[in-house]
């Protein structure tokens, strides 16, 4: 089940921004204008983390298509005298 994240108008951001930012270090923070979600403030450490996490995810992504591919036979295989 996904968060239910604490939200803050934009408007209002300004105002209340020494308590939001210690609020980053449990939580991310949806930001509103008029009603509609315009972005959410997360620390930069976690944004980093979230980042790599990211890359390594696509990078295991890309590995499980190429053994698929080799599993359904799509593949070239190289001669003898250039494995030796």
């Amino acid at each position: 089940m996904d968060r239910v994240l604490p939200t803050i108008p934009i408007s209002e951001l300004r105002k209340k921004l020494t308590q939001v930012l210690p609020m980053l270090n449990t939580t991310p923070v949806v930001l509103m204008n008029r009603g509609d979600v315009a972005g959410v403030l997360v620390q930069a450490e976690q944004w980093n983390q979230t980042a790599d996490e990211l890359k390594r995810l696509r990078r295991i992504i890309e590995g499980d298509k190429a053994f698929a591919e080799i599993r359904a036979g799509n593949y070239t295989e190289l001669p003898e005298a250039i494995m030796a």
